[in-house]
């Protein structure tokens, strides 16, 4: 909230980067790191919190689609 898609896009990547260089410790005493995606979306027009998050949703799906460790925003048209 309270920012534009250029700076979401720009958090969400630093926070990305910085996730996958952390390592975590398994029981077993081997390490591991961990990815992830997300998807991004943006109300130019009023939507339900719903049909926002759907958005995001989607943008997410195409993420992971394209591969791990990603960040994707949802198209202008909204719907696929």
């Amino acid at each position: 909230p309270e920012c534009n898609l250029q700076q979401a896009t720009e958090i969400l990547e630093a926070i990305r980067l910085r996730f996958a260089d952390v390592q975590f410790n398994a029981n077993d005493g081997s390490t591991f790191g961990v990815t992830f995606s997300a998807g991004i979306a943006q109300s130019q027009r009023q939507l339900k919190a719903s049909e926002l998050i759907e958005l995001a949703d989607q943008a997410l799906y195409r993420a992971k689609a394209l591969g791990k460790g990603r960040v994707v925003l949802a198209s202008p048209q909204g719907r696929r």
